[in-house]
């Protein structure tokens, strides 16, 4: 007797979750797995013949799938161990008969892979062909019950990040009764440890939201330094309607850390200073405030970014869609100007400081002091315009003053940092 069993996945994709990690750096979940129980369980089966997959997905994404009967080691249609079966856009049905398994065991594990956070795929339904008696219906079995994300490396092309003092910052949307979220971390992507330093261990997080420093998981039971950090988050279920939801992730330092003290900032003269650092913003403000230390009090309001490890303290990330600072007009008769960048681009508007007459940009890794009359242009404390993706000090200076009347930190026009 030919059968057909029919797996309920509830539309499963991942979600893009951006990462407070200096500049305007962003990671998101480039790859998800999710492994199912044995979906025959309680079946007499005498051949698996067939699996059909059905996805969408766009041309930057992909879904592969691969099988197994003992949950350990997996296979493609082929026989290949440790091979994937690539999945196309719409139904694809995969002939598995080659594999010549028979008995009510199948456990299979669906990859989804994204090289944009815009394009997720989804898989909405999943089907095994086979012959034999049908599965019991309550075997409980036809839900994929545990699934894993593994974050790229968040630290790729930032340099001395970690110094033990961070914090695993989240939130979770949705944790309905019957399902968990657990994570663990790495530096190498391979070996895997909770927040205290257990090997293979994982931490239970909690629904709400946990971005801010005092309700964040502390890290410092890992000890770690370096450039690199991991992070892998498993989701399980034991309800084929219900599925938690993580919507944000971020990488914190603790409060003693990100609101440190700057102590090599420039004092005389000043008109205009936002560091950015943690005692210097004011989130609780109606707009959230950049506060300026020159004492001035030309506060920026904060549309839309993000507070960021920076190069010294704290510092602030930019979508790039949406978010600048907006100074307003802060001075008339400014000759220097002066900043702290790293970029995820060599080609970059940066700040403006009179609504598109003059202004500060990049291109093609050229800083520029744009509509600046005979400026001195300094990159690192030399004569020089030429800037990386790294964390570069950019002075511009001259002698023509200028008067910074509508200033904004992170746009220029209608272009965003």
């Amino acid at each position: 007797m030919s059968n057909k069993i029919k797996i309920i996945i509830c539309f499963l994709s991942f979600i893009s979750c951006f990462l407070a990690a200096g500049g305007a750096n962003a990671d998101y979940y480039n790859e998800g797995i999710l492994k199912s129980t044995n979906v025959l369980s309680g079946a007499t089966v005498s051949a698996i013949t067939g699996f059909r997959v059905t996805s969408a997905m766009e041309a930057t994404a992909s879904t592969s799938v691969q099988f197994s009967q003992d949950r350990v080691n997996f296979y493609n249609s082929s026989g290949v161990k440790g091979g994937w079966d690539i999945c196309s856009d719409g139904t694809t049905i995969i002939d598995i008969s080659g594999l010549g398994w028979s008995g009510g065991i199948l456990f299979y594990k669906l990859k989804l892979r994204t090289y944009d956070a815009l394009t997720t795929p989804t898989t909405t339904d999943i089907q095994v062909d086979y012959d034999g008696t049908e599965v019991p219906a309550d075997s409980g079995v036809r839900y994929p019950n545990e699934g894993t994300l593994v974050s790229t490396d968040l630290l790729a092309g930032l340099s001395g990040n970690l110094n033990g003092s961070e914090k695993f910052g989240y939130n979770i949307s949705s944790l309905p009764a019957g399902t968990a979220v657990y994570a663990q971390f790495s530096q190498d992507g391979e070996n895997w440890y909770n927040s205290s330093g257990t090997k293979w261990g994982w931490d239970t997080l909690s629904a709400g939201s946990h971005l801010e420093a005092a309700s964040a998981l502390g890290l410092s039971g890992l000890g770690w330094s370096g450039d690199n950090f991991y992070y892998k988050l498993k989701f399980t279920s034991i309800d084929g309607e219900q599925t938690p939801a993580v919507s944000e992730i971020s990488l914190l330092k603790s409060a003693t850390q990100i609101n440190a003290p700057i102590t090599n900032k420039s004092s005389g003269g000043l008109v205009g200073d936002w560091t950015f650092n943690g005692p210097d913003m004011d989130w609780a403000s109606t707009t959230a405030e950049a506060l300026d230390r020159s004492g001035e009090a030309n506060n920026g309001n904060v549309i839309g970014a993000k507070a960021a490890i920076g190069v010294s303290g704290q510092g602030m990330e930019f979508d790039g869609a949406d978010d600048y600072v907006d100074a307003g007009d802060v001075y008339n008769g400014v000759k220097t100007l002066a900043f702290w960048i790293k970029a995820d681009s060599t080609t970059e508007d940066i700040i403006d400081l009179d609504g598109g007459t003059h202004t500060a940009s990049s291109t093609s890794g050229t800083i520029t002091a744009n509509g600046f009359v005979s400026p001195a242009v300094y990159v690192d404390g030399s004569v020089g315009s030429t800037i990386t993706t790294e964390w570069h000090y950019i002075v511009f200076t001259t002698e023509t003053a200028i008067n910074a009347n509508d200033m904004d930190i992170g746009k220029i026009g209608s272009s965003f940092f």
